[in-house]
């Protein structure tokens, strides 16, 4: 899924898109609805707030979980990318550029991967 989801993203998908596509190309259960109502889930939602790639995740998982499952399973997403990357703000993560956008994506997607496997 982290391939899929970089492609996306290198091919000028926003970071929200790429996950949902790689999603919906891996796993299925993404329609058109879904996918679309990322559109404003950029840019850290267009004020450098809470990271969008983490947020489509948190959204996959409400879609393929019952809520108090999907509700773990984000806790377990957040505490793993905040590890990693020490936060979820998106200003706080892009440091004035892009630059770590397409790793933040490829980590998301392979730890979003791992908790849709484990059910």
């Amino acid at each position: 899924m982290k391939e899929r989801a970089l492609f996306y993203y290198e091919s000028g998908c926003s970071c929200s898109e790429s996950i949902l596509l790689a999603t919906r190309d891996c796993h299925g259960r993404i329609t058109p609805e879904a996918l679309s109502s990322v559109g404003a889930f950029t840019n850290g939602f267009g004020v450098g707030g809470f990271c969008c790639a983490v947020a489509a995740a948190v959204l996959v998982l409400g879609l393929f979980f019952p809520p108090q499952t999907a509700q773990q399973k984000r806790m377990i997403l957040l505490c793993q990318v905040q590890r990693r990357f020490g936060s979820l703000q998106c200003s706080i993560l892009r440091q004035g550029c892009c630059c770590r956008c397409r790793e933040l994506v490829g980590f998301v997607a392979e730890e979003l991967e791992k908790l849709l496997l484990c059910r």
